[in-house]
């Protein structure tokens, strides 16, 4: 039997780049069915035609359909990889599974804004007076989440319309100690806006009286030989406890992620920088050797460097993959490709010093897999004298 032809050309192949980069698969009508990323375009393009009939269905399918293939070159596998994620989130490609995941993203929201704030599962960040946590996979696991707080901090998992309907008429979660119940009066509400903030700060790590008091009330079940009792208060500090940890355990993973990553360019003789705060991509920046200009970049580090001090307590869904991939990148020792200038406590001039202790450290010869041996103790022997004057 004679091997599958596909509609794409394979001898066109040879006209495509061997550097990194991103390509589009299109149909007849010029639709984007597939959008993929490469270290070496050409060689990844190929891969496709070498063996068709052993390719996965799916992507069998994909090439039947492919008539043509465009590019977009990159300086690096790692502005590669972050161009795709965007381009996939921008064009939902049918055939790119990330499509999928990126959809179903969800949120556990605390709806500030409403007189009675409610948690509950939210697929969007648009609300600006809302407190978002997240994001989370599965829906299953978050409502059961959600279920444990509403019953340790006795808030309401009534919508607006059935709260706006027990106005002064308390529904029986009230009545059984389920809910501070908002509704009955304005001293409920007083009393609801405090667990509500009480939340918060469980979640910030800060003292938290309905946490005191519910380990108080374990301790006396305990005590008084009550043993399931105890163990059902005892069940739901833990799911708090898992909760609150897994968030911390995910802000602190790309909490640390701080810096500018430094990574070649296409153009010759320049860089592309990459300013990376709470794990999340910024703000892209083409910086030439040739003509540096180095007070403009000071003053980019200066805007981002006081950007750095506002907190995030979640990942926005659009970025959630992006943030993924330079977590991933940035745990490489050392990371594959590039440079790394960390801001930590740093003052902008030391800041500065060290960003263009690399960038001339690269024009010198300075591979990224490896530590200059010349030039990088004086870089830091000058960031010292910065700091001291």
């Amino acid at each position: 039997m004679p091997p599958p032809r596909f509609p794409f050309d394979r001898k066109q192949l040879k006209n495509y780049p061997t550097q990194p980069g991103v390509y589009f698969m299109k149909g007849r009508q010029g639709q984007i069915l597939y959008i993929g990323k490469a270290k070496n375009l050409r060689t990844r393009l190929k891969s496709y035609f070498q063996k068709p009939s052993a390719l996965p269905p799916k992507v069998f399918a994909l090439m039947t359909q492919v008539t043509a293939i465009e590019t977009e070159i990159t300086g690096s596998e790692l502005e590669a990889l972050l161009l795709e994620a965007r381009l996939i989130k921008q064009h939902q490609p049918f055939y790119n599974r990330m499509v999928k995941h990126f959809q179903h993203l969800l949120f556990l929201k605390v709806s500030l804004g409403e007189p009675a704030p409610r948690v509950e599962v939210s697929l969007e960040m648009d609300d600006p007076e809302a407190v978002y946590y997240g994001p989370f996979s599965s829906r299953a696991d978050l409502e059961m989440r959600i279920d444990a707080i509403n019953r340790a901090f006795a808030l309401r998992s009534c919508d607006a319309q059935t709260y706006a309907r027990h106005h002064l008429s308390p529904c029986t979660h009230y009545q059984i100690g389920m809910c501070a119940g908002p509704c009955a009066g304005e001293t409920q509400e007083k009393a609801y806006q405090g667990n509500v903030q009480d939340f918060l700060d469980y979640m910030d790590g800060k003292p938290c009286h309905t946490v005191d008091l519910l380990t108080s009330k374990r301790e006396a079940y305990a005590e008084a030989l009550l043993f399931e009792r105890a163990a059902v208060v005892n069940d739901l500090l833990e799911s708090l406890d898992e909760f609150r940890q897994k968030h911390w355990e995910r802000l602190q993973a790309v909490e640390a992620h701080h810096c500018i990553i430094v990574l070649p360019a296409i153009e010759p003789d320049a860089y592309r920088l990459l300013v990376v705060l709470h794990g999340l991509p910024r703000e892209w920046r083409t910086f030439s050797m040739k003509q540096p200009d180095w007070d403009s970049l000071k003053q980019w580090l200066c805007t981002w460097r006081a950007e750095k001090s506002k907190l995030v307590t979640s990942i926005p869904k659009e970025l959630y993959e992006e943030a993924r991939l330079i977590s991933r990148w940035l745990r490489q020792n050392p990371p594959q490709g590039g440079w790394v200038v960390h801001f930590g406590e740093k003052s902008l001039n030391a800041l500065m010093s060290e960003l263009q202790c690399v960038l001339l450290a690269g024009e010198s010869g300075w591979h990224p897999d490896e530590t200059p041996e010349l030039g990088w103790d004086e870089c830091l022997l000058e960031k010292e004298t910065v700091e001291m004057g």
